[in-house]
């Protein structure tokens, strides 16, 4: 796709910038260390996860080297993508670690608020023991990102997206579904609708666990109410008699012909159809009891 095909030219910029800070550069510096987080983050988005975390594993301790306060940024892309791949305990390890440096005063508190968004996410991950935190949480994150002014932009819906897991495994699912439309709305205002950022939070709104009756089953049973109730009404349903004719079963499994033809179906079975054999004769029976079993 589009979104794939940039993603992979993305990449290539930042393994040619990696080969130039390699040639032109000796030892821990910050134009590799920035090559190596990019490529690093990118590498995990395009599935190469293994390939991925060594980057933004040397990048970490290339920053460290330095004692730099931007690796923050290889930190934060680390634990997201433990998230994706399924280690949401290491991620929560590793986010914890990265919010200690949001203490340090001269720590980018905008980039910090982003990174509490993150971190309910991660914590509505481990499942409905953490969801309370996580929704306090994103909560607290939601009101520190308007205040540093990403309001509008991809960072607010991960507050967003982090915030609807959270009330999701609550059980708050009409609010869930409409913060998740929220968020998906600013993702493909800023990403368009093909980008694979888009695809990837509507697949993760699907995998929400859902309560046994959603506010899908209400409109659906009013839908087929009524069919239902035509069902309901008869005593067990109709079949075709020997000569073809529709006939009423009592609850006693016994046949005998409609009266007055009160079933739409019967009345439909009434009319005499040819003679296609045992094998037609089969199929129209099956045909016939799946359809009656109803929606």
């Amino acid at each position: 796709t589009l979104s794939l095909s940039l993603s992979q030219a993305q990449l290539a910029i930042n393994q040619r910038r990696l080969a130039l800070a390699d040639k032109n550069f000796d030892g821990a510096n910050v134009w590799k260390a920035s090559a190596l987080t990019d490529a690093g983050w990118q590498n995990l988005e395009l599935g190469q996860s293994e390939l991925g975390f060594a980057q933004l594993n040397e990048a970490i301790a290339m920053y460290a080297t330095m004692q730099s306060g931007e690796r923050i940024k290889p930190l934060r892309y680390l634990a997201l993508g433990q998230r994706r791949t399924g280690d949401a305990a290491a991620a929560l390890e590793t986010i914890d670690r990265t919010m200690q440096l949001c203490g340090d005063e001269n720590a980018n508190q905008a980039f910090c608020a982003v990174m509490r968004a993150n971190r309910a996410g991660i914590l509505a991950s481990l499942g409905k023991d953490r969801a309370a935190e996580a929704l306090a949480e994103a909560d607290e994150a939601i009101v520190l990102m308007r205040k540093y002014e990403w309001e509008g932009q991809p960072e607010m819906a991960q507050g967003f997206e982090s915030k609807a897991l959270a009330l999701s495994l609550l059980g708050r699912q009409a609010e869930a579904e409409a913060l998740q439309d929220e968020a998906l709305a600013i993702v493909v205002k800023a990403y368009g609708s093909d980008h694979f950022e888009r695809r990837r939070r509507r697949g993760r709104a699907g995998a929400w666990p859902r309560p046994a009756r959603s506010f899908v089953v209400p409109c659906m049973s009013r839908i087929f109410a009524p069919r239902r109730a035509l069902w309901q009404r008869q005593p067990q349903g109709c079949a075709r008699g020997g000569d073809g004719r529709g006939q009423r079963i009592d609850r006693g499994g016994a046949r005998r012909r409609p009266a007055g033809g009160r079933s739409p179906v019967c009345r439909r079975l009434r009319r005499p159809t040819p003679d296609r054999g045992a094998p037609g004769r089969a199929l129209a029976r099956q045909r016939h009891a799946s359809h009656l079993a109803g929606p």
